[in-house]
C-alpha cells in the first residue's frame, strides 16, 4: 500500500470518490471534479489517498489545518477505506 498527498484532481480521482463517498455516507453526494480541484488547491486542507499494489485508490482522508490564538491545530476528516481493503491489518512501511 502506498499513501500519497494528492497534488492534482483528475478523472481517476473523481471516479474513486464516486465509488468511495457512498461507502462513507448517504447524506451527501460525491464531490464534483471542480470541488475536488478546489480541495486539492486549498491552503488549509490536504487530501491524501491510499493506493493498492495496482495503483487503485482504496482510501482517502482530508487533513484540515487551521490557526487559533494558541497555535496551529489540525483535524482529520472524511476517512474512507474501500470495503475491499478493510480488515487486512495495519500499514507497514
Amino acid at each position: 500500500m502506498q499513501i500519497e498527498i494528492v497534488t492534482k484532481a483528475d478523472e481517476k480521482l473523481y471516479e474513486a470518490f464516486q465509488r468511495l463517498v457512498p461507502q462513507l455516507t448517504d447524506n451527501n453526494p460525491p464531490p464534483s471534479l471542480d470541488l475536488l480541484t478546489a480541495l486539492v488547491e486549498s491552503d488549509s486542507s490536504t487530501l491524501m489517498v491510499a493506493r493498492d499494489a495496482h495503483s487503485q485508490i482504496i482510501g482517502a482522508l482530508t487533513l484540515a489545518v487551521y490557526h487559533v490564538p494558541t497555535g496551529i491545530r489540525s483535524i482529520i476528516e472524511d476517512v474512507i477505506v474501500d470495503k475491499s481493503a478493510r480488515g487486512q491489518g495495519s500499514v507497514r512501511p
